[in-house]
């Protein structure tokens, strides 16, 4: 009885962060293209090799394409009754929104020790 109380509670805490994380990221989805296609003016501001250049290009693409995958599994794995795995995908899209700004924030305070 407890047991099917508590799958329960689990089952609307993941439906609850699936729609949450769903709406969020379909609005802020837009943006993240904009950010990411505004990434390629890294090569308009100081020198910046061109290793550095495309790799922060490549981060900054792929935030918006972490959403739509993301949400997929977070969806797949709502359905299969997976809902810690629900839960952990729901993060996912800002974990690597978090990461590309710590490293370009990195990167930055390097380049601009030696120059």
């Amino acid at each position: 009885m407890e047991d099917e109380r508590a799958e329960e509670r689990a089952r609307k805490i993941a439906r609850r962060y699936a729609l949450m994380a769903t709406w969020i990221y379909l609005l802020l989805f837009p943006f993240t293209v904009m950010l990411a296609g505004a990434s390629c003016l890294v090569f308009d501001g100081l020198d910046i090799p061109i290793s550095i250049g495309l790799f922060t290009i490549v981060m900054y693409a792929c935030i918006p394409l972490s959403i739509p995958i993301c949400l997929y599994l977070v969806w797949f794995r709502y359905m299969q009754g997976r809902w810690k795995d629900c839960r952990f995908f729901c993060l996912v899209p800002t974990a690597v929104f978090s990461a590309t700004a710590i490293i370009d924030t990195v990167f930055n305070a390097i380049q601009l020790c030696f120059h």
